[in-house]
Order: C-alpha cells, then structure tokens, then sequence
C-alpha cells in the first residue's frame, strides 16, 4: 500500500511539473495568414495543414512563421511529414543565421540512418536553455516527452557569434528575434510535399510582428447603406498606440502584445464606441467595425423633426407660389410691350413734349424706327431686330 502512494505522489508531482512547463504553450494556427511561403513554393491549406509543393526544380520548399519570438528558455514542438519519392533533405526547426544547428539538419528521405519514411508524421521538439544550450529532438509516434520512439537526438551550445564566410554573425542574439522554419532542400531537380500539421511554443512572441488590421463603417440603418467611416481615430488600449482611418475606413495596428486589447473607436461624427478583442500571434483581421450611433442621435425629438420638416415644406411651396406668380406678372409685361397702342401713345407723347430731337431723317415726324430708339434710351431696353406687317399694322420684335 505505501509504495502504491509513493507511486502516485511520484506520478501526481511528474503530471504537476509537466503542466507547469507547458503552461504558456502558444499554438500557432495552421493557416496560410500565419505562414509565409519560403522560396516560390506552392502552398495551400489542406485538412491535414499546410501543405507545401514543388515540382521539377531544384532549391527550398517550405514556409516559415510570419510572428517572430524570442526562443531563449523556451520549447517548441512541430509536427511534420513528407511525401516524395526522390531524396530530400528535411529542416524544420528555429533558425539562426549563418547555421542551422536549431533543426533536424540531414534528416534525409534516402534510407540512411537518419533516414525518415515517406508519408509518416514525425515530432520533432527543441528545447533552448538560458545558459545557450539546446536539445533537439526528432520521434515518431509521437514528442519524446509523450513516449515518441526517439530516431535523432541532437544537443549542444548556441555560440555567441560564427564566421560565415569571412563575416561574423551574431547566434546567441539571434536566438531572441527569429522565427520558425518547416521545409526540405533538394540540390536537383526533384518532386515532393512537406505538411506542417501543428506548431506549438512557448517561446514569447514579438509584438512588433503582432498587428490589427481593420475597417470602420457606417451602420445601414443610418443611411440605407454601408459605407466607409475614413477619418476616424483607432486607439488600442493600454498600449498607448493609435492611427486614424484612410477614405476607405482601413486601419492597422502594430506592435500589439498577445492577449487582450481594447479598442476605442472616434470620430467627429459618431459617438465612440469601445470593444474588446483577442490579440494572437501574426496578424489579425477583422473584417469590419461597426459605428452605428451618431453624435446628433439625441439632439431633436421626432416630434421637432416632424415640426421642422413641415416648416421646410410650407416655406418650400410659398416660394414656389411666389415664383409662379412673379413669371405670370412677367409675361404678362412681355406681351403688353411694343403693342400698336404701346407705340401710338409714345409717339403722341413725344410730339406733345416736343422730342423731335428723336426726328433722326429730319422729315419733322417722329417714326416708328425713332420711337424705338427713344424707347431704347428711356427704357434701357435695346431691341435687336423689328419685323413689321404692315396691312395688319401689327409690329412683332424678334427674340
């Protein structure tokens, strides 16, 4: 009975030590927005991961993690396979210019000793410790610390810096700022796929590679339609960070930490409206912000803008009222102008006034040609043209 309890403290106190190191595992999403593509790879998503291809060209197939973490103190798992029927050699792992010491190097599909089989997952599990040593680790069936059968196991220090071909480079503070590798290499022309089905850390990712990238608009209840709200001020809290919106309502945020964030939305025509998102590691998208709740919302009641718009239509039909009116008198004025009776009567009235002076051919008569004249010079009105008929004794001005 008391070794069985010595049995179950042991397990409990493993089980408890177990959790407590992976407590901060991160896992890295499985889909292309997460990954970028290494070399001209195809690459695709598939139920299995991310699939990555080539066909009939010699060079690196693979993609690497867009996020960029900090690996000192840390482990990572990365479950793989590949699918080919040519030699390939295989390199998932973190990488550090200038080597590749962090990987399953020389993992080969050529049936050598560190040979591993077509379409078989493999796990491969990299531990880097403070004092810049590291173990690598490459099992099937599962991680090593899960009861893998180990087929590759590799340990060592991190140096300070290596001379690459004449040139120094740093290692150890590399280890800080890099990311997360998955492909193989082939120095001919070869067939094959590798598929990244999962990629766990607990390496703590860089915030300036975490970002948000959003739009603000417009609530269709408002307008009828959804536009862009460009303008408005996106701040992300606590982080003391903001931007503002382009014409289009498109935002992004850099340099965000993993975890909470909360948003606060401003603009000079909306209120300000306050969410709260989860933050992961690369990018994060969304696709749109609502801001439905205009500033002059509560300003009139209904019942005001009811008085209002009656006041408009009312003012709005006198006008035209006025206007018809105004055009009636018009033409009527227009149709009196230049009557016979119009130009008799003026005649009269310059002769009694004596107004020959208007008696251009000097016959002692004003005619009709000097009564426009002086019409003209009284009136400010000038008549371009005059056609007269006259057995009907009726005189018509042009347009």
């Amino acid at each position: 009975m008391k070794k069985l309890k010595v049995v179950l403290n042991i397990l409990i106190i493993a089980l408890f030590m177990h959790s407590t190191s992976y407590a901060n595992l991160i896992e890295i999403p499985m889909t292309l927005d997460n990954w970028n593509i290494v070399s001209t790879s195809k690459v695709e998503q598939t139920t299995e991961g991310i699939k990555a291809s080539k066909n009939g060209w010699a060079g690196v197939c693979g993609i690497k993690s867009k996020t960029y973490f900090n690996f000192t103190d840390s482990e990572t798992f990365i479950k793989f396979k590949v699918i080919t029927t040519d030699t390939l050699t295989v390199d998932p792992g973190i990488y550090i210019e200038g080597t590749q010491t962090l990987n399953a190097w020389r993992l080969t599909t050529s049936g050598s000793t560190e040979g591993i089989l077509s379409n078989t997952w493999y796990y491969l599990r990299i531990k880097v410790n403070p004092d810049k040593t590291y173990t690598v680790i490459t099992c099937k069936d599962n991680y090593d610390t899960y009861g893998g059968t180990v087929i590759k196991n590799q340990a060592g220090t991190v140096p300070d810096t290596e001379n690459m071909q004449g040139r120094q480079t740093t290692q150890w503070e590399y280890i800080s700022n890099t990311f997360i590798g998955i492909w193989f290499n082939s120095s001919s022309n070869t067939n094959g796929n590798i598929i990244a089905e999962e990629v766990k850390t607990t390496a703590i990712p860089n915030s300036a590679y975490n970002k948000i990238v959003g739009k603000i608009i417009t609530s269709s209840e408002i307008l009828g339609y959804t536009a862009s709200v460009g303008g408005a001020t996106v701040n992300a809290i606590p982080y003391n960070l903001s931007t503002v919106t382009d014409i289009y309502g498109d935002f992004k945020l850099s340099n965000i930490p993993v975890g909470e964030c909360i948003l606060q939305i401003e603009s000079s025509y909306f209120q300000t409206l306050t969410i709260s998102i989860q933050i992961n590691v690369g990018d994060n998208i969304i696709n749109s912000i609502e801001v439905f709740k205009p500033k002059c919302q509560n300003m009139y009641t209904q019942q005001e803008v009811d008085q209002l718009l009656e006041k408009i239509k009312s003012e709005k039909n006198a006008i035209i009222e006025q206007k018809d009116a105004t055009i009636t008198q018009l033409n009527t004025s227009i149709a009196l102008m230049y009557t016979q009776g119009y130009l008799d009567k003026a005649v009269a009235e310059a002769e009694k006034r004596g107004e020959l002076k208007y008696d251009i051919n000097g016959d002692g008569k004003v005619g009709l040609e000097e009564v426009i004249k002086y019409l003209e010079t009284i009136s400010g009105v000038r008549v371009e043209s005059l056609i007269i008929f006259p057995e009907e004794r009726k005189y018509y001005l042009s347009d």
